[in-house]
């Protein structure tokens, strides 16, 4: 297979093109993982295949440089300083012994690769470990759309990033072991395309196809494309790029005829335009981003001061409903009141009616008994106008 000298089997592309597809595939056909895994993630739920300390790592030297992940402009690692050179290098060498202790035959994917191939191929050279390349490309609508929608990457940007990884890792490897596999024809039927890819870099496959088949099959089946535009699509696209356009059908002739020259040849031209026009791009692109950071930064002000106004108005709201809220204790409290006093006023009332009610009874009564009385006396005065004279010829005592 490798006759006892290691290998690393880099698998190149631009973020969303396959690469952990292609990472995961090959791991089936018998090249080791690492051993530590980054996990899978919103639009990558099948996992990423690369080491988990990797990205940070290449951020860290992508800064060094001046640039990082959604750069696109050209990029060269002769820049780094010596001792800072050094330094990373010695940190992804610790990196690639902790994670492929062993390992005779073993993938290393991240899509920052394609960006570092000068970097890893001096450093891997280094440790007597034989770099192959698998170039990894997708139809760029596809990756525009999925980027896109992931990230909210401009689509304009994120072509010009496609065309950037796709550009530096097809030169970097020209004179290297490498194969370009299209990710389309991965998932179309896998078994050709990566009979294809280990005849190009001169590899027998550890575990047969046959062997392999039930686990790959199952791999890529289900939703692992959710975007799948034509070759035709892109070609009638005009708001993607042309030169995006031409190198992805030079890529995908360079799949069938390495030797391809030219396909070489419109690579280099398109290269060679987009290296001298990427500066007046940058210029452009930040003063547009500048303008567009700005505008962010008043609408986020705005929006703070509105969220602050809309706190005080909260608070106000708050402590208004703290002094409805006492008062309407306090109404509580005198309606409270106010039905002790009414329930006392109708104890009165009633004991008033009764009361009243005795009076005139007993007004009634004197009343009554005042007749009567009047009654008797006239009745007595009656009675002594009757003896009158009798009472008299008593008093004369005849």
């Amino acid at each position: 297979m490798h006759n006892g000298r290691r290998i690393c089997l880099l698998v190149l592309g631009m973020h969303r093109s396959g690469t952990s597809a292609l990472a995961r595939v090959v791991s089936l056909l018998g090249a080791d993982l690492p051993k530590t895994i980054m996990g899978p993630n919103r639009g990558n739920e099948r996992g990423h295949w690369e080491p988990e300390r990797l990205v940070a790592c290449h951020d860290r030297l992508l800064e060094r440089l001046g640039s990082r992940w959604n750069d696109w402009q050209s990029l060269d690692t002769v820049d780094l300083p010596a001792a800072v050179h050094a330094d990373f290098t010695r940190e992804l060498s610790d990196l690639i012994d902790a994670d492929y202790p062993e390992a005779g035959l073993f993938v290393l994917k991240e899509p920052r690769l394609c960006r570092l191939v000068p970097f890893y191929s001096r450093l891997l050279r280094e440790k007597g470990i034989e770099a192959r390349y698998l170039l990894a490309i997708r139809n760029p609508l596809a990756v525009i759309h999925s980027l896109s929608d992931r990230d909210g990457i401009w689509p304009g940007r994120v072509a010009l990033l496609w065309l950037r990884h796709a550009l530096d890792s097809e030169y970097a490897t020209r004179n290297a072991s490498r194969a370009i596999v299209s990710f389309e024809q991965v998932l179309h039927d896998w078994r050709p395309a990566m009979q294809r890819a280990g005849a190009r870099i001169s590899l027998r496959w550890p575990r047969p196809f046959d062997d392999a088949a039930a686990d790959i099959t199952t791999f890529l089946t289900g939703e692992m494309q959710h975007f799948a535009p034509s070759r035709r699509e892109l070609a009638a696209r005009d708001d993607v790029p042309v030169w995006v356009r031409q190198a992805y059908r030079a890529l995908l002739d360079l799949e069938v005829n390495p030797d391809d020259d030219r396909a070489i040849t419109t690579l280099d031209a398109i290269r060679g335009a987009f290296d001298a026009a990427s500066p007046m791009f940058a210029d452009a692109l930040q003063r547009e981003i500048d303008t567009r950071r700005a505008e962010l930064a008043a609408a986020r002000a705005d929006v703070a001061a509105k969220v602050a106004r809309i706190k005080q108005l909260d608070a106000n709201v708050t402590g208004r409903g703290a002094d409805i809220a006492e008062r309407d204790a306090s109404i509580g409290v005198l309606k409270a009141e106010i039905a002790a006093r009414d329930e006392k006023l109708a104890f009165g009332e009633g004991t008033i009616k009764g009361l009243t009610a005795q009076v005139t009874a007993q007004r009634e009564e004197i009343a009554r008994l005042a007749a009567e009385l009047t009654r008797m006396r006239d009745d007595l005065n009656g009675t002594a106008a009757s003896h009158a004279p009798t009472l008299k010829v008593v008093a004369d005592g005849t």
